[in-house]
């Protein structure tokens, strides 16, 4: 069964994600914005350039993907005060520093290890405290030892804290490879009831392991397609080729659908509801690479399976013939 599986799983991967025609497609951009509700990847050159001075940058965190900051350096936040919701909003997803006191009232969370096995173990704890004179901002310990009380004083003592910007409800996206005991619903939950403080899953964290800047990677939209294409994506420290500007923008094109988290977080960096199919233009990506990977899956599947199956009928052989044996032996005694 499970060798039939692996088979069947190949070739409805290869189904879904069908090889590609290695000659780039010539298209117009109304063109490539209308291919995408037909094709999930085309190889496509499309007579448009991108909008260059709209960057939209990953960002240090595995949520939010998307930023409107670039991650490469280190925003010092530490000499401007206090700062609104729409402020801070501007900052996330990259690394901030900034002065301030942590509140006394702070929430300490298990951090836990879990084996192959299942069995869990405690490695550690979290402190998460309000820094005061700025609403809905919290900060995030690195991983202490739980009986670590000098390492736990000098986070709660500290007046700058340097850190990655997100939010409450990614928390367990970005915190590592270990989880913490409590979701964001029972973080909530616990500053409610153990703190008296409000908090959701908007509430601004300030994550204090991860606090270096890292070259930053950007996609552009393209020209005239009205948010429905992008290209890139390019790294910061290299110079833009005078043809992202200008045309023809070549690659293989990816075909997405709007609404998932990846997307609104798109869409809060453009400040525009996306279409209902997106696509993005991988210039450094093409058909013979995605071909490669494509058939890699099916070869890997199918041959996976078929040992499998190989395996199950010389074991089944081998138990027939030796039934076989043993029934003829006790005849002759």
């Amino acid at each position: 069964m499970l060798g039939a599986a692996a088979i069947a799983f190949g070739i409805v991967g290869y189904l879904m994600h069908p090889p590609v025609s290695e000659e780039p497609v010539q298209l117009s951009v109304t063109e490539a914005v209308a291919a995408l509700s037909q094709h999930d990847r085309l190889l496509v050159s499309v007579a448009a350039g991108a909008e260059t001075d709209r960057r939209i940058y990953s960002t240090v965190c595995e949520r939010p993907v998307f930023g409107a900051r670039s991650p490469s350096q280190v925003y010092d936040l530490s000499e401007e005060g206090t700062f609104s919701r729409e402020e801070l909003a501007s900052y996330r997803g990259v690394v901030i520093r900034l002065a301030g006191r942590l509140d006394p009232q702070y929430i300490t969370v298990q951090v836990i290890s879990e084996d192959a096995e299942g069995d869990e173990a405690v490695v550690g704890e979290r402190l998460i405290a309000p820094i005061a004179g700025i609403d809905g901002l919290w900060v995030v310990s690195p991983l202490l030892e739980a009986d670590d009380l000098q390492k736990r004083a000098a986070f709660l003592s500290g007046r700058v804290f340097t850190g990655a910007l997100t939010s409450l409800a990614f928390i367990d996206d970005n915190i590592g490879s270990y989880r913490l005991e409590m979701n964001a619903d029972r973080i909530v939950d616990a500053a409610h009831l153990d703190l008296g403080r409000s908090m959701d899953g908007d509430t601004f964290v300030l994550l204090t392991d991860i606090n270096e800047p890292q070259p930053g990677h950007f996609r552009l939209p393209v020209a005239g397609s009205g948010d429905a294409l992008f290209v890139g994506p390019f790294r910061e420290d290299e110079a833009l080729s005078p043809r992202v500007a200008s045309g023809p923008l070549q690659g293989l094109m990816w075909a997405w659908d709007a609404g998932d988290q990846a997307a609104i977080e798109l869409e809060d960096v453009l400040g525009t509801l996306l279409p209902a199919r997106y696509g993005v233009i991988h210039p450094d990506e093409t058909a013979a690479d995605h071909n490669r990977k494509t058939t890699f899956g099916l070869k890997l599947f199918t041959g996976a399976g078929g040992l499998m199956i190989l395996v199950s009928l010389i074991a089944f052989v081998v138990r027939r013939v030796g039934g076989s044996s043993s029934g003829r032996r006790s005849v002759v005694l």
